[in-house]
């Protein structure tokens, strides 16, 4: 479910420059925080629907329903997010031009051929996942443990409680989700999806839900599950990593859990 196709991703970008703005940082950084935004919309409608439903409760991992007044709580800290977020896309592309030897990188430059594209993502992915999992280890500690609280208070998790989250883990989150493409130099295009992937499995993984659409993901080598992160937020420790358990199996902190 990825709403940025190569021909959506030029449909847009040219839109966004022959309306808005012709500055390309402007588009790109725009073209970043739409896919993000619109694969955050499209997973939490589907996962609150599925929970008001009641039709999922044998895959549902409590039994008792998440709560609504944390879920809405989360929903309104979103312009905040965005806050903290488009600056950092913005500075993400300024860093990708830093870290290139060759010409400025351009939004309208070539789209990477499939193959790259996938191995780029895949890369970006890991490297993300390293780093989150060391700051999420990191916001644990007795002196990090204030600004990551607040996300603890989720014991029976939805899809956007990610979202219920301090201003300072927020950043860092964000940091650790742009600097690597920046560093890398990747394609905008390439940023988009390796960010919707993210989000996707953030969402996913915070859902509430083992439900068997989502079953097959599981099969991927290393990648985690909704009941291994549930795991870490109802007892509050193992299971550190965010699209991955590899990290966790490789630093000792995986918790094997039994999902439905």
């Amino acid at each position: 479910m990825l709403f940025l196709t190569s021909s959506n991703y030029t449909t847009f970008l040219h839109w966004f420059l022959a309306n808005v703005s012709a500055n390309e940082a402007h588009a790109a950084v725009f073209m970043m925080w739409l896919n993000t935004e619109v694969m955050y919309a499209a997973v939490v409608t589907f996962f609150y629907f599925v929970e008001k439903s009641n039709k999922f409760q044998t895959q549902k991992i409590h039994s008792q329903p998440s709560d609504a007044n944390m879920f809405r709580d989360a929903i309104f800290f979103k312009p905040i997010a965005w806050l903290v977020d488009v600056p950092i896309y913005y500075l993400s592309f300024c860093m990708m031009n830093w870290s290139s030897s060759s010409n400025i990188r351009s939004p309208l430059d070539p789209l990477p051929d499939a193959k790259t594209l996938a191995c780029h993502v895949l890369i970006l992915t890991a490297i993300f996942d390293f780093l989150f999992y060391l700051w999420h280890r990191a916001l644990h500690t007795r002196f990090m443990w204030k600004f990551h609280k607040k996300h603890h208070e989720v014991k029976v998790s939805f899809s956007c409680a990610n979202d219920h989250e301090s201003v300072v883990e927020l950043a860092g989150n964000i940091l650790w989700k742009m600097i690597p493409p920046a560093l890398l130099g990747c394609h905008i295009y390439t940023v988009c999806l390796f960010r919707a992937t993210v989000k996707f499995f953030a969402l996913l993984h915070h859902s509430g839900f083992e439900l068997l659409l989502f079953k097959p993901l599981q099969l991927i080598p290393g990648v985690s599950s909704p009941s291994h992160h549930d795991h870490h937020h109802y007892y509050g420790y193992g299971n550190f990593g965010g699209v991955f358990n590899f990290w966790d199996r490789m630093f000792g902190t995986f918790v094997p859990v039994r999902g439905k």
